[in-house]
Parts: structure tokens; sequence; C-alpha cells
């Protein structure tokens, strides 16, 4: 066997040139493969930077809705709660006074002015002065679900049958028409002008049922009514002081405080 010989000159130098082109290649290769790397992560910095922008203009609308939302949910409850006191308002406007047997102490209940210029002799005559306007109206009222109208109403002294309470969310006051103080004249063909003056308490009361017979009926239809309305100027009638008040409450009366706005009473301490 021969021994190899060693590469000449030119051999070597083709082999070295060979080589450097691979480096050099592999070279590039790399630094190539490093900018591409690079350029990646700037386009995905890029890409978290706006995604994170758009989500906070995103977070920032559903917050702002959200407070829109609220806001228009507390004016909701504000009108609400004004048209309340508004009703409160209207019906204390309809409130005179009660008179104690003992005729001490005196308290704000809902009772007609034309009521107790009827029966002014139960308070002095110098201590008062009253002066309204009335007038009849025909209503036609749909009943509510329960078949009645949601009013409460009393026999006077005098055998007029007013009203005592319209209660809210019932039929009439969703209709509107009748309010407290307001003198119930007829139901339908049936009148109550005459003859409830002379009867007694007991007969009073049944003839309070019996008009309420005549209001209520199936729900859903409807009733005619007949109403006296009076509106009474505002006056400054009684001066007491209210330490000397005091008052047991019943059941229904804390329900009327609650619904109303009036100081409870009892419907045998009225002066009707």
């Amino acid at each position: 066997m021969y021994a190899s010989q060693p590469p000449n000159g030119p051999q070597l130098s083709a082999t070295f040139s060979k080589e450097e082109k691979y480096f050099s290649l592999a070279t590039k290769s790399r630094a190539d493969l490093e900018m591409e790397i690079q350029r990646l992560r700037a386009e995905k910095d890029e890409l978290s930077k706006r995604f994170l922008q758009e989500l906070s203009i995103k977070v920032n609308e559903i917050r702002q809705w959200r407070k829109r939302a609220l806001q228009t949910q507390e004016l909701l409850m504000i009108e609400k709660r004004e048209k309340i006191i508004v009703h409160q308002q209207l019906s204390a406007m309809q409130t005179l006074v009660r008179v104690d047997p003992d005729r001490r102490r005196v308290n704000d209940v809902s009772v007609d002015f034309g009521i107790l210029q009827e029966d002014k002799r139960f308070v002095p005559a110098s201590k008062f002065s009253l002066q309204e306007e009335q007038e009849e109206k025909e209503l036609k009222l749909k009943r509510g679900g329960n078949g009645g109208l949601g009013i409460r109403f009393a026999v006077s002294e005098s055998g007029r049958v007013i009203v005592m309470e319209v209660m809210m969310e019932g039929s009439a006051f969703c209709q509107g028409g009748i309010k407290v103080g307001d003198e119930i004249v007829s139901v339908d063909s049936h009148t109550f002008e005459e003859g409830l003056q002379n009867r007694t308490a007991m007969e009073k009361e049944q003839t309070v049922e019996a008009i309420s017979n005549l209001i209520k009926g199936s729900p859903g239809t409807e009733v005619n009514l007949r109403i006296r309305t009076s509106r009474p100027h505002p006056a400054n009638i009684f001066e007491w002081d209210m330490s000397d008040y005091s008052t047991t409450p019943t059941k229904h009366s804390k329900k009327q405080a609650r619904n109303v706005g009036q100081v409870p009473y009892h419907r045998s301490d009225l002066v009707l």
C-alpha cells in the first residue's frame, strides 16, 4: 500500500475557501435569525400595547355606561319619591281638625271643609274662616283586581258620604278624579243625598257597608259615581301645643300614617 500524499498548496487553499464560505453563511444566518427574533418581539410588544389600550377604552366605556345607568335609576327613584310626596301634600291640603271629647287637644285629620262649616258648633266660630267652591262631576271608574276602587269612606253627622282615604296604587288613585274629602252623591242609580242624617251610628255603619257593596263588583267592570268635590282655600285655623297630644293608633291607622303621611286617627274621633 502506498502512503497517502499530503495535499498540495492549491488543494489546501480550496479547502480553506469552502470552510470560510460555510462559516460566513452560518454567521449571516445567525445574524438574520436574531434580527427576525427581535422584529417578532417588537411586533409582539406593539400588539400587546395596542390590546391593552383597546381594553382600557372598553373598560372605561363600560364604567361610563354603568354610571349613566345608576344615575338614570336614581333619577327614576327620585321622581317616584317626588310623586309620593306631592300626593301626600295634596292629601294634607284636605286636612283640618279633630277635637277630643274633653276639647283640650286637636289634631289633623282628613275632613272636608264643607263638613266643618256645617258642624261648626263643635268649635268657637271666631276660630276659623272657611271659604269653599263646590262642584259635581260624573266619574266612570274601572274596578280593580279585588273588585273595588281602593277608597275608604264614612257617613258624617250631617248624613254625607265622605271619602276618607284614597289608597295609593288603588284603582281610584291610578285613574284619578277622587280625592280625600270628596262627597259621594250617588253610585250608579243609587243616591245618598237625603235620609242619612238622622240615622244611628249602627245604621250608618250598615249604610257604609251597603254603599261598599254597591261600589264593589267584578274586577275590570265599570261603576258610575257622582262626586261633589270642594276646593278649599288654605286657612290657618288652629294653633296648639303638640306636647299635650297623645294617641294610641289602631292597626289600620298605622298603615294610614305610612301611606298618606297623616297623623293616625280612629274613625270615632272624627268630627263629621
